[in-house]
């Protein structure tokens, strides 16, 4: 959850500068970011959004004893 929040929280950042309603300097635009490490983060947030999403639902499929239901 603290993954997608962090996230969302650009999302408003960006938005809210957008509208004005905060100052907008030195603000990174998620994923259309210039600098590397910035870019990089984001993507590494997503990918392990990802992967915990797979690995919740490759449990729920498998159940809790390793057997495949159906």
């Amino acid at each position: 959850m603290g993954l997608a929040v962090v996230l969302v929280l650009q999302v408003f950042v960006v938005v809210g500068g957008i509208t004005r309603v905060i100052p907008m300097s030195g603000l990174v635009s998620p994923f259309l970011a210039v600098s590397g490490s910035a870019l990089l983060a984001n993507w590494l947030i997503v990918a392990l959004m990802l992967l915990i999403s797979h690995s919740a639902r490759q449990a729920r499929r498998t159940g809790q004893h390793g057997q495949h239901l159906r």
